[in-house]
This record gives C-alpha cells, sequence and structure tokens, in this order.
C-alpha cells in the first residue's frame, strides 16, 4: 500500500535526533531504535527499527516504510557509504523544518478564517429553523453544500497543481506561477547540492534532484541538462542553452554562482549559498501569502454574509409576497 512521507515537521525532527546520535558515536541500530516520534507514526518506525536491527540499511528500511522521500533515502545511503551521515542528516534537519514552518504559518493563519466560515454556514439558516419554515434536513443541507463545494474546488486545485495538463498554465498566474517556478529551481539546486556534498556522482545525482520538481514543464527543461552535460559541458553551460525561460532558473544568477564553483571546485558550497538566498526571499514572499490570506477568506466570508442578508437567504426576515 502507497502511504505518505511523515510530515516536514516529524522528519525534522527526526533527523535532529538522528544527527545528534550519529554525532555522539552511538551505532546505527542503537540511534534508530531509541528515535522518539508521535504515537500515530510509531508502528511505522517500529518496522524500520526492526529491519535495521536485522542488518538491512537506514536508507533502504525507510524507503520500503516510506516514511521519507526518495530524495531523502538516496541521500542518507550515499552519505552512509561515504562515511557519518550526520552532517547529511543536519541539512535535511534544516530543510524539513524551513518547509515545517512555512505550512504550519499558513494553516494557523488559515485556522480562524476556516472556523468563521464554517460557524457563519451554521448560523444562517438558524433563523427559519427555529420559526419552523426549514426542516432539520434542508438545515442540514443548506449548511454542508457549501463546504462540500468548497471540498470539492480544493481537490480540484491540488489535482489541476499535480497535472501536466495545467502546468504551463499555473507559470502564467501572477505572482504565483514565480513562486513556483522558484520553489522547485529551489528544490533541485537544493537537492542536487545536498548529493554532491554526500559524494554523489553528478550524474546519479542530476536524475534524483531533478525527480524533487513538482511542476512538469520545468521537470521537462531540467531533464535536458544530463544529456547536455554527457556531451562534454559543464553544468553551468548546459543550464544556460537548455533552461530557455530565464523564470524557470528562479534566479538567473544562480549560473554565476555555479560558473564559480565550478571553477574553484567548491560546486556544493556555492549551491548551498545560492540555496540559502533564495530561500529567505521565498520565505518572505509566503509571509506575505500567510499574511494576506486570512484577510481575504474573512473578506470573501463577510461578503457573503452581506449577500445572503440581501437576497433574504440570511439573518434578515423575507417580506411575505402580497
Amino acid at each position: 500500500m502507497t502511504q505518505t512521507p511523515l510530515p516536514s515537521r516529524v522528519r525534522a525532527d527526526m533527523f535532529s535526533q538522528l544527527a545528534a546520535m550519529e554525532r555522539a558515536g552511538l551505532p546505527t541500530a542503537t540511534a534508530w531504535g531509541l528515535l522518539n516520534l508521535p504515537s500515530v507514526q510509531a508502528a511505522r518506525l517500529q518496522t524500520v527499527q526492526k529491519a535495521v536491527t536485522r542488518g538491512s540499511s537506514p536508507a533502504m528500511a525507510v524507503l520500503n516504510a516510506q516514511l521519507f522521500t526518495a530524495l531523502e533515502g538516496s541521500l542518507i545511503r550515499a552519505a552512509s557509504a561515504a562515511g557519518s551521515p550526520a552532517h547529511a542528516y543536519q541539512r535535511l534537519a534544516e530543510s524539513c523544518s524551513r518547509k515545517s514552518q512555512i505550512e504550519g504559518k499558513i494553516r494557523s493563519r488559515m485556522a480562524l478564517p476556516a472556523a468563521t466560515l464554517v460557524l457563519a454556514l451554521l448560523i444562517q439558516p438558524l433563523p427559519p429553523l427555529v420559526a419552523g419554515t426549514l426542516t432539520a434536513g434542508s438545515y442540514l443541507m443548506q449548511v454542508l453544500k457549501p463546504l462540500i463545494s468548497i471540498a470539492i474546488m480544493l481537490a480540484l486545485a491540488r489535482w489541476a497543481l499535480k497535472s501536466g495538463q495545467f502546468s504551463a498554465w499555473l507559470l502564467r498566474v501572477p505572482l504565483y506561477g514565480k513562486a513556483i517556478a522558484r520553489g522547485d529551481a529551489i528544490n533541485f539546486f537544493e537537492s542536487l547540492a545536498l548529493l554532491l556534498e554526500a559524494g554523489v556522482p553528478m550524474f546519479e545525482a542530476l536524475p534524483t534532484a531533478v525527480a524533487t520538481i513538482e511542476n512538469s514543464v520545468i521537470r521537462s527543461a531540467y531533464a535536458r541538462i544530463k544529456p547536455s552535460m554527457q556531451r562534454g559541458v559543464p553544468l553551468s553551460t548546459a543550464l544556460a542553452e537548455e533552461i530557455s525561460d530565464p523564470m524557470h532558473l528562479g534566479n538567473p544568477h544562480v549560473i554565476e554562482f555555479i560558473a564559480t564553483g565550478e571553477g574553484s571546485g567548491t560546486l556544493p558550497e556555492m549551491l548551498f549559498r545560492h540555496v540559502k538566498a533564495e530561500v529567505e526571499a521565498l520565505s518572505e514572499f509566503w509571509k506575505q501569502v500567510a499574511d494576506w490570506l486570512p484577510r481575504i477568506a474573512y473578506s470573501a466570508v463577510a461578503c457573503w454574509i452581506v449577500f445572503g442578508m440581501l437576497t433574504g437567504g440570511g439573518f434578515a426576515p423575507k417580506v411575505p409576497l402580497t
């Protein structure tokens, strides 16, 4: 059965614990046996702990249990083969923690508007219900219909985000399109830096890094980099030749960072430096989104309530027809 990886917050905690125990010199089996996770994920962790105790590699065990993403499993496997995975664990802990903070901020900001909407849905049909002009079944339908409609729209939006048919259109959405491209570019360059730092060869690291790109249009563009490099050109040149839309790079200056890293032999370090600056810029964007989404939601709920009142579907009583 296919399962989703653990939430970013839980993975960040796991990687942080593993990094600390690895630095303390604990054996791998002991470290995994001492991991402490919330009870909801404990059963999946126990499967990994048993496999590691029997001698299986942690990377293969977590991939089989689908606790981590494919990239994280590949990175742990490469770092373990090269020596101690402590540094890789710490890098992953920081990356997952950053994602968790952004996700948590948006969820917490949207909790109150969502509660306000539900409360408004419950209150609006109450007057006719109390007056006896609305049955309990009709009241329940009036409450549930908008919620079902919202759930369907969210499901369609989630499907559209993953569908290749809408990938090009999403990139043309003002502000949001640039944020998507910037986020995918960050995923690629950070993943590539992590893999290269762990000792994975470039041609093996590229497909794994490309797989972290969610938008199919951008992913197709980055997939052309490896064949170009196999013809003998460096990464910076391949990016300049194959990524025709500068927006797909997130920040076109990344090519300069990469060229500098290739010339000085510090490519992972330069990629991490670029990613750090890009993450700060993108985090600021999502911070503003988290600030404005509740305001938009409150306005939408208020307009809906006023519309209901003006059309006679809200708190105001209808005037009987003569």
